[in-house]
């Protein structure tokens, strides 16, 4: 006896699966728009920010560890700063790099060279990120008891961003080294502290000196990556005065010598300083790469180093009593 309602079993295909589901679509100007806001990103290089964050960290600890004060706000306005205008340095770069004719099909940096953005375009997003500081600074000025110091770290900061490629162009003169060297660590530090106490003690420089060789061997690296593109371009680094051997020798030198410091301050003063030398393997397989010449990444692996240190060694200077000068005498 047959059922009166029969029925059919029906397989479904992957075919009828797609007619039946909805379809979710996407705009080109939708895919367009999210593909320029990362190429925005990108053209800041924000994988470079750990050598402005981990000063700001450690001028703000050690500034703790003296105030009877401290002000979230003027943290706040202090990253803002030091960013923006690290932004607008690391924009400018792009831009000089590539109206001079250092940067080509061969180079690292594809922002302007694969048409991603225009050269107008990331210059005056350059000054936008120069009056976004300059809007913090009025803000910070407000809030710190520090005052016309500020603004003269401040106009520092400023000028050296701008002469790295802009103006003299240090970089292509050799002497873009020196100058990160003693800006990206010390002064941001200086300018931190000063921001947060109302004064400063030349016993800073010794804190932010780890961090300075760890800057210094991020744009080593870079530069050593890119001597034969700058060479073509007739522009001269520390880089390629050295040629890659004494380039890999100063490399190493920048990348182990703040690991003796600590050891030293470790043995001498305080066992807090041994913690940041948990990434001494990570340092030691980056200096293998350079020796196996893998150096593609290795500004970007450098700065992640610089990180995981600099968050290491804030906190061993957090837990530490005060080691040098003015500011170990203060706690006496």
């Amino acid at each position: 006896m047959k059922a009166s309602n029969s029925f059919e079993l029906k397989r479904l295909t992957s075919d009828d699966c797609k007619n039946e589901m909805p379809q979710v679509e996407v705009s080109k100007e939708t895919a367009q728009a999210h593909s320029r806001f990362w190429d925005y990103v990108l053209a800041v290089r924000p994988w470079s920010f750990s050598a402005s964050l981990t000063s700001v960290g450690l001028g703000t600890v050690l500034a703790y560890k003296l105030a009877t004060s401290f002000s979230v706000m003027v943290l706040l306005a202090t990253i803002m700063i030091c960013l923006s205008v690290h932004i607008s340095g690391n924009l400018l770069n792009t831009y000089f790099d590539y109206v001079n004719g250092v940067d080509d099909k061969y180079s690292d940096d594809r922002t302007l060279v694969d048409n991603k953005l225009t050269a107008n375009e990331i210059y005056y997003l350059a000054i936008i990120s120069y009056v976004f500081s300059c809007t913090w600074v009025v803000i910070l000025i407000y809030l710190s008891p520090a005052k016309v110091g500020l603004l003269i770290f401040y106009a520092l900061g400023l000028v050296s961003s701008y002469i790295y490629t802009g103006g003299v162009c240090l970089k292509y003169r050799a002497l873009g080294d020196a100058l990160i060297l003693v800006t990206f660590s010390p002064l941001i530090t200086f300018f931190t502290f000063l921001a947060q106490t109302r004064f400063l003690d030349l016993s800073l420089l010794w804190y932010s000196l780890p961090f300075a060789f760890f800057t210094e061997a991020i744009l080593h690296s870079n530069n050593t990556r890119d001597i034969g593109n700058d060479s073509r371009a007739g522009i001269v680094t520390v880089a390629i005065l050295l040629g890659y051997a004494g380039s890999k020798l100063l490399y190493s030198f920048l990348l182990f010598l703040p690991y003796i410091i600590l050891l030293i301050l470790g043995i001498e003063s305080s066992t807090w300083m041994f913690l940041p030398l948990v990434t001494v393997p990570y340092a030691l397989q980056l200096q293998r790469q350079l020796g196996n010449k893998q150096i593609k990444k290795l500004p970007t692996q450098t700065a992640q180093l610089t990180l995981f240190f600099g968050i290491l060694y804030i906190i061993a200077c957090a837990g530490a009593p005060p080691l040098f000068g003015f500011i170990k005498h203060l706690h006496k």
